[in-house]
């Protein structure tokens, strides 16, 4: 829609659809894992709707507010809230685990003071703050929260730099520093997910 790389201005009409649907093709092939996941509602909408033919037409500058608000300024707040919501999350686990092994200590010594208590629960708060520990390290939402972190500063300042976008080689350019930042995070999170 942007006219930018690897869709140029310069490409007819049929040389752009076929490219186009060459690469969706391609990347359904390489993660057919998401065929299911795709709405069965869109079976009967385009690939290439009016609107995106629309848009492709406007001028340099339509087309560069068009991407910074609904590609740039979307990832990024959508990036900024997994790093808070993983910040978060991890913060709330990690509390989780520190009260959980703090009663493991306090039952501890509740049962050394008195060791005709019946029931030692020492074993069971260990236990847990345990498996709060592996919770933590399952989901890396530290890791999370800083990768995500860093993907919404490195948009920002991509943002920063759209008002300097006065012709369709500089928004080519633009698009493919936004787009590497977006690509190579969601690459370490398919890493992260399938390893």
């Amino acid at each position: 829609m942007t006219a930018s790389e690897p869709f140029p201005s310069s490409l007819t009409h049929q040389n752009l659809d076929e490219k186009f649907l060459e690469q969706l093709d391609q990347v359904l092939k390489a993660r057919q894992d998401i065929a299911s996941e795709l709405s069965t509602e869109t079976s009967t909408t385009p690939q290439i709707s009016e609107t995106m033919r629309q848009i492709r037409q406007l001028p340099t500058s339509d087309r560069q507010d068009i991407y910074l608000q609904y590609r740039v300024k979307d990832q990024r707040d959508w990036y900024s809230a997994k790093a808070r919501y993983n910040r978060k999350a991890r913060t709330k686990w990690f509390n989780a685990m520190i009260v959980a092994q703090a009663l493991s200590l306090v039952s501890a010594i509740l049962h050394a003071v008195f060791p005709n208590i019946p029931v030692n629960t020492t074993g069971f708060f260990a236990g847990l703050a345990t498996a709060f520990l592996s919770w933590l390290q399952v989901k890396k939402h530290q890791d999370l929260s800083q990768s995500y972190a860093l993907a919404a500063q490195e948009l920002g300042s991509i943002e920063s730099l759209g008002c300097y976008v006065t012709s369709d080689e500089l928004l080519s350019k633009f698009v493919s520093q936004a787009e590497d930042v977006i690509s190579r995070e969601h690459t370490l999170w398919v890493v992260k997910r399938s390893g």
